[in-house]
């Protein structure tokens, strides 16, 4: 089988991709290992800011559960209030019929797409950085598809990124754990989203809660893996129990969906190799301060398949050089955010209460009179509160 681009993996970076290319009259081929879309993503809702993804949501028609402007803010004392310009988007993730990726991959096999479930990639012959051919593994039946082009859209275990890890100069930095789960029964406001620091019950991460109009809601730690004494499940569960809020809005949850995930944060020194362009957590595009991700999904996915199809059309290599141009400040602002989990790191409950004190009250910040870790911490979440 011969096509123009090759998607490997049919989640959200994938699934924007293809769902970007699936108007251009091309042969677009898709792979996704399981056995159907979205079944090897936990079900859950996301949570991202819109900031830099409006005009894409819009051009794209991406599917959105729900989009609000107000948070609440917690130290282990202090609560803060926020109503922000811009919007966090909720988004529904896994096998769901209405979720992010099954929507958008349904849109794309209405265009033309071709899509190829519980499809294993088992090899990728390559020459000079170019992939020639893939062979992929279908019900124990071997296929050979040749792309002139291909996506990588198959997540931190990327067998893509494998493949050319010395090229990449992959190196593994960090690991964030993430345990939790989605419920229609959590007995909290609807759009606004709760997030939680304490030092102590959250080393090195935060504990996020929300809930849709509809009732779909999230109750998720996430925590840095090389700080951890116990399992994130007892972490999880101790956070619950330490905060009234949480206790009155999960007591009694039914119809629990559980997710227990991981995240590994590498470092790699392109997003670009041959005729390869790696998108979402294949091109390590999460943010090593807390995880997020989909947004950058998102702007990755869109933006490979936009150069994909000029270079398909033009066949000239220099165009996939303007995919790491286009990328280049996201990359930025994630390289510049870890000495931020540095910083983050070494912020006790003391230190955190000191921070939200002050931006509750701007008016009585005195930098002179702080200690190093509360001024450091000021300015690393300050923004957050602008």
């Amino acid at each position: 089988m011969e096509c123009d681009v090759l998607i490997v993996g049919a989640g959200a970076s994938g699934s924007v991709s293809a769902l970007s290319l699936s108007q251009k009259n091309i042969n677009v081929v898709v792979i996704e290992k399981g056995k159907e879309v979205g079944s090897d993503i936990r079900k859950r809702i996301d949570i991202t800011e819109d900031f830099g993804i409006k005009e894409i949501i819009e051009e794209l028609n991406l599917p959105l559960k729900e989009k609000t402007n107000e948070t609440k803010w917690y130290s282990p004392t202090h609560e803060i209030f926020l109503k922000s310009d811009i919007n966090d988007l909720f988004i529904k993730r896994g096998s769901f019929e209405d979720s992010f990726e099954v929507i958008n991959m349904k849109k794309a096999v209405n265009n033309g797409v071709k899509l190829i479930n519980n499809a294993k990639l088992s090899k990728i012959n390559s020459k000079n950085n170019l992939v020639e051919s893939v062979v992929i593994n279908k019900k124990d039946k071997y296929h050979t598809i040749k792309p002139k082009l291909v996506i990588a859209a198959d997540g931190t275990e990327s067998m893509i990124s494998k493949k050319f890890s010395k090229k990449l100069k992959l190196k593994n930095v960090n690991k964030l754990i993430a345990y939790g789960f989605y419920s229609k029964t959590i007995k909290i406001e609807p759009s606004i989203t709760h997030i939680f620091f304490d030092s102590t019950n959250a080393p090195g991460g935060y504990f996020f809660l929300a809930k849709t109009k509809n009732g779909e809601g999230m109750a998720c730690i996430v925590l840095e893996e090389k700080r951890l004494k116990r399992r994130a499940k007892e972490y999880f569960y101790e956070f619950i129990s330490s905060k009234e809020i949480l206790k009155k809005a999960l007591v009694n949850v039914r119809d629990k969906i559980k997710i227990c995930d991981y995240c590994k944060i590498d470092q790699i020194n392109t997003r670009s190799i041959g005729n390869v362009l790696f998108v979402g957590e294949a091109g390590r595009l999460l943010d090593p301060l807390f995880g997020y991700g989909m947004r950058n999904s998102i702007i990755s996915g869109f933006l490979a398949g936009k150069i994909s199809y000029d270079y398909i059309k033009n066949e000239k290599e220099t165009i996939l050089d303007k995919y790491n141009e286009e990328l280049d400040e996201m990359v930025k602002d994630i390289q510049e955010s870890y000495p931020r989990r540095k910083i983050f790191n070494s912020l006790d409950n003391g230190d955190l209460d000191k921070i939200f004190s002050l931006l509750k009250d701007k008016g009585k910040i005195e930098k002179n009179v702080m200690s190093k870790e509360v001024r450091l911490g000021l300015e690393l979440l300050a923004p957050i509160f602008e």
